[in-house]
Order: structure tokens, then C-alpha cells, then sequence
């Protein structure tokens, strides 16, 4: 791909306000395909652009990844018409990639191993991580390209894909880790610098919290799943993680296996059952409560009469 050409792309998606995570994945899409295909993109057929969307779901490409490798080129190619580099559009013809609706396969961890990631934490750098992850659910390109001006008191500004912003209220604790980083980097435009491009690689952020033994795309499971629990609004939850589609937050959002099962007990009637319902929801939060309890050196003693 030509340097000059891939540079005047780049600068068109950045005028229009496009994420650098997004400007990478586009740029690293169009290189792939013609290293792969030996075929410089700018002069590729509807037919070169076909096979490799062909051969690479043949090969295994996963449905999400074979509608982004998708996306890339309907965009690029529309850029080189709308410039009138090419008088025709070859990505026209590449046909709409299903994604079938899956349930995540990314176990949520409990609430233990996350508190004791957290607390165990040697930096201050460390546990804001966890906590932008985990409690605010926030991407791992969100976290490594936050900036300090993002904040206002106790709000956040995050600008997620397609540089759609949202502003999520802070918790104290991470209010608490903010201003300590904010102190530590005082000078910075980022709160988590980088050597290169101002700010951290997001796939650093990745091996950061692969390092403290979880998935960064667990741990916004994690928040998306306990704000439905807490909230059971889903469009609020929607917004929270900033996803364009209900779907996408629907298979974020864990539910419990025997939801269908429990729908006939929840609806009964009789009071016993109602009561044994509200008791179990109860036991549970008094044991996650006596975990919590636990780290601090104290324990609840559970009695029945």
C-alpha cells in the first residue's frame, strides 16, 4: 500500500474524529489483506476482495472479525471514490456478514479473586486499571487513551468506538486512585503515557491486567453483569458500556442458568414460596457480605431459629 496514500486515509479518518484504535484496526486490516493476498489494496477487483472475505471465514475467520475486515474495506473504498482515485466501489459487492448471537464464553470471575487482584496490587497505576475495568467497565483502548482532562469532579468522559463519548460517574475508591494518578503524572496529557503516541498501546493495558490473573473482557463482563443485577435496566446498562446496539449489551450481561426455571416460582402466589425466594437473595448478599468482611479480619456469624 502506498505510504503517501495510507497517510492521506489516515488523516481523512482522523479529521473526522474517528478513534486511533479505530484508525489502527482499519490501516492494519488493509495491510493484512495485502500481505496476505500479495494484491495492492488501491488496485484490487470486486473479485480479489471477495475471495479473501471468502477464504478467510472458509478458514475459520470468526463472524465479528469477518464483519470488520468487511467494514474496513467498504470504507476505504468509498474514501478512493469520494477522492476519485477510483471511479468504482469493488466493496460494493461484498455481501453483509452475519453474526450469529452468542452467549459470552469468558467466565466472570467471583468477587474474591477480583478483590484480592485489587488489594494485593503493588502500584497505584495497578489498581486504577482494575478499577477503570471492572467497576466502570470501560474498554482496554478506552483506558490506555483516557486523559486527564477527562474528568470533571466525579465524572468521567469516555470516548468509546466510533468516538462516541458517554460520562459515567466515578465511585469514591476510583475517585481516590484518580487523583493519586493525576498526581504522579501531573505534567501529562494521559493518564497512562506512552513512549510513542502519547499514551500506552492498549494491548500494554491488556498484558497489565493479564498479569494480575484476569481478562480484561471479564472484567467488563463484570460490570456490566452487576449493574443489571443491581439496576435490571438494560438500556441504562446499554449506555454504561456504550455499546451502539441492545444486543451486544444482552450478551455482556450474564444471567443466571436457572432464570427460566425460577419464573414460575417468582410469579406463585403463595406466600411461602415469595418467602423462600426473598430469604435465598438475602443469604446470598450476606455472603458476599461476610467475604467482604473476611479481607477486613472480622466474621459474620449466620444463625437460624
Amino acid at each position: 500500500m502506498d505510504s503517501s496514500l495510507a497517510q492521506r486515509f489516515i488523516n481523512t479518518l482522523r479529521a473526522a474524529n474517528r478513534a486511533s484504535g479505530t484508525i489502527d484496526q482499519r490501516i492494519g486490516d488493509l495491510r493484512r489483506f495485502e500481505s496476505t493476498t500479495g494484491v495492492c489494496p488501491e488496485r484490487a477487483t470486486a473479485e480479489d476482495l471477495l475471495n479473501y472475505l471468502a477464504g478467510g471465514i472458509n478458514a475459520g475467520w470468526k463472524p465479528e472479525y469477518a464483519k470488520r475486515i468487511r467494514s474496513s474495506m467498504r470504507v476505504f473504498y468509498e474514501w478512493l471514490n469520494a477522492e476519485g482515485i477510483r471511479g468504482d466501489n469493488p466493496a460494493l459487492r461484498l455481501p453483509a456478514v452475519r453474526v450469529p448471537r452468542a452467549v459470552p464464553v469468558l467466565p466472570i470471575p467471583t468477587e474474591t479473586a477480583i478483590h484480592h487482584a485489587y488489594d494485593t496490587a503493588e502500584t497505584v497505576t495497578t489498581r486504577l486499571i482494575l478499577a477503570l475495568a471492572a467497576v466502570l467497565g470501560l474498554r482496554r483502548t478506552e483506558i490506555a487513551t483516557l486523559r486527564l482532562r477527562d474528568r470533571y469532579a466525579e465524572t468521567l468522559k469516555i470516548t468509546g468506538k466510533g468516538a462516541v463519548s458517554r460520562r459515567l460517574k466515578v465511585d469514591r475508591s476510583t475517585l481516590e486512585l484518580l487523583e493519586m494518578r493525576e498526581a504522579e503524572v501531573r505534567f501529562g496529557e494521559f493518564y497512562f503515557p506512552g513512549r510513542f503516541s502519547g499514551h500506552v498501546h492498549p494491548c500494554t493495558i491488556y498484558r497489565w491486567i493479564r498479569h494480575t490473573g484476569h481478562h480484561p473482557h471479564a472484567l467488563r463482563r463484570r460490570a456490566g453483569t452487576n449493574a443489571h443485577a443491581k439496576t435490571h435496566d438494560l438500556p441504562a446498562v446499554q449506555a454504561f458500556l456504550g455499546h451502539a446496539s441492545l444486543d451486544t449489551t444482552q450478551h455482556y450481561v450474564r444471567s443466571e442458568p436457572t432464570g427460566l426455571e425460577r419464573i414460575a416460582d417468582v410469579n406463585a402466589l403463595d406466600h411461602e414460596t415469595t418467602f423462600q425466594d426473598e430469604a435465598g437473595d438475602l443469604l446470598t448478599e450476606l455472603q458476599q457480605l461476610n467475604q467482604r468482611f473476611e479481607r477486613l479480619g472480622w466474621r459474620l456469624r449466620l444463625e437460624s431459629n
